[in-house]
């Protein structure tokens, strides 16, 4: 696959060897390997976009001081997991108008490292989790209002998938006004999206008819 636009070849391999994929860029062969540029352990990191376009321009760095004091409203997260959204990859790739573009990241759950004066509903060292642009890092702040007591039964990782997909499920019902008996017309139901919804119209017994685009998904 030739890619003009960087200057490089890329393709599978053409004889015996046991890289799958190789880059040709110039006079140079590039073969993945994936490698970290410090130590993770000891250096608090962050995901950066050193170019928009491609992967490849994700570049991961140390992840200085915040430059500012914590505000009063505020909570600052040491993340321990982060769930990536189909937005990240567009912000990647450069493909959302720019007043849609954000920092990478917004759906985290990690341990309250340190809380502002007026936050009361979670403190320092509490588990939580929900929204704060950025959090493909080491540590993250955001609007207290937007972090919750994470339950002892629910894992980091699984924290992650319940934000986005449940709030835009919640809001979509209640601007709609959905209760009880009312049906629903719910299209792409396989998504993530799609199967929150139509969990969540269950408990509300209010009948959906769904339909998905794939035959193989029909079953689900």
């Amino acid at each position: 696959l030739i890619q003009p636009a960087e200057g490089s070849v890329r393709g599978l391999r053409v004889g015996p060897s046991l890289e799958n994929e190789m880059v040709l860029r110039r006079d140079n062969l590039h073969i993945a390997r994936l490698v970290s540029p410090f130590e993770l352990d000891r250096v608090p990191a962050r995901l950066t976009i050193a170019r928009k376009g491609a992967i490849t321009g994700l570049r991961l760095e140390p992840q200085g001081e915040f430059e500012s004091e914590l505000l009063s409203s505020e909570v600052e997260v040491e993340v321990r997991a982060v769930g990536l959204n189909f937005r990240d990859v567009l912000i990647v790739l450069g493909a959302l108008p720019e007043r849609f573009m954000a920092e990478l990241g917004s759906d985290c759950a990690g341990t309250v490292q340190a809380a502002g004066s007026s936050v009361r509903h979670i403190l320092r060292r509490t588990p939580c989790f929900g929204l704060a642009s950025g959090c493909l890092a080491a540590y993250a702040r955001t609007d207290a209002r937007m972090q919750v007591a994470k339950p002892a039964a629910l894992s980091f990782e699984g924290a992650t998938t319940l934000i986005s997909t449940w709030c835009t499920v919640h809001v979509g019902f209640e601007r709609i006004s959905l209760r009880g008996r009312r049906r629903l017309l719910l299209h792409a139901a396989a998504g993530g999206v799609g199967l929150t919804a139509l969990e969540y119209a269950q408990w509300l017994c209010a009948p959906a008819l769904c339909t998905a685009g794939a035959p193989h998904k029909h079953r689900l």
